[in-house]
């Protein structure tokens, strides 16, 4: 059977390679590739193998917890384990309290840590860089050095066993890598541009707020991405100031299993399971920000 071809083609033209989209699907399907994958999954299968024990773990029945040896494939599974932790821990309020925590802190770090870190990259004065040097110091100081004059000072405010008073300390510990990621992207901004609005006058305030915040918004999600997470993990400063149960956060709650009796394993994977969620969709929704912020740097004209 014959081909026609139109005058003026000639039989080759019409049998093109394959372009565009279905092409690069076909070179990167190479050897390369699939060696490059199976790399990728034995380095991830060390990380993945715990997480998965732990979910496994939540959902298995109480016979089946503790079989020798250990099953890995996923039997003995009890649909209703996970909720029996609603049931038998207060895991819904501790949640409730981390998330005010986090929160408040965040808020307060990043309204207090943005304006500082504008005021370091605008001004380069030695006192600036003094005071820029000793808030980096501040960062290289393990949280269990200042727990001691943190709870001393609290004790004498009245600020013990308060959220309050948490919510001060935890804003303390994530202030000054706050101002400092915010500087560091202050800095990539170029000064015409608070010159050009301090011509049209604007005060300096005005020049954060309208010209410097928009521009590093990513950087900025970045900042509160760290202190909620942060503050969400924090668990010594927590554990020494508070002592009302009614006060605790998820962090002290986990911990609290294990000064109890005959407490469910599979209560204790369920609930730190529910305590990773949070951080986990805040970083699953803002992800493009998170990693645009970190790679700061360029500015849009």
């Amino acid at each position: 059977m014959t081909t026609l071809v139109a005058p003026g083609h000639t039989a080759s033209a019409t049998a093109q390679p394959p372009t565009g989209r279905r092409a690069g699907r076909r070179r990167r399907r190479g050897p390369g590739t699939w060696a490059a994958a199976i790399v990728v999954l034995l380095v991830a299968l060390p990380v993945a193998l715990p997480v998965y024990w732990v979910i496994l773990t939540a959902v298995r029945r109480r016979d089946a917890l503790y079989a020798v040896p250990p099953k890995l494939l996923p039997v003995a599974i009890d649909p209703g384990a996970v909720a029996e932790v609603f049931r038998e821990t207060e895991i819904l309020h501790w949640m409730g309290t981390s998330l005010l925590l986090s929160t408040a802190s965040t808020a307060a770090a990043t309204l207090l840590g943005v304006p500082a870190g504008y005021a370091l990259s605008r001004h380069t004065s030695r006192s600036a860089r003094a005071y820029a040097s000793g808030v980096l110091v501040t960062q290289m100081m393990p949280p269990l050095l200042l727990l001691v004059p943190i709870f001393v000072v609290f004790r004498e405010s009245g600020l013990t066993d308060s959220l309050t008073g948490l919510i001060v300390a935890d804003t303390a510990v994530i202030l000054p890598l706050a101002i400092w990621m915010s500087k560091a992207m202050i800095d990539q901004i170029p000064r015409e541009l608070d010159e050009a609005a301090m011509v049209d006058g604007c005060s300096p305030w005005r020049v954060l707020v309208s010209v410097i915040m928009p521009v590093c918004r990513p950087g900025l999600a970045a900042v509160a991405i760290y202190g909620f997470i942060e503050v969400w993990d924090e668990f010594l400063f927590a554990k020494t100031l508070i002592v009302s149960p009614d006060r605790w956060p998820a962090s002290v709650g986990l911990y609290s299993f294990e000064g109890q009796d005959l407490i469910p394993v599979n209560l204790v994977m369920a609930a730190a399971i529910l305590f990773t969620l949070p951080p986990l969709v805040l970083f699953l929704i803002t992800r493009r920000g998170l990693v645009a912020g970190l790679a700061a740097g360029a500015v849009k004209g």
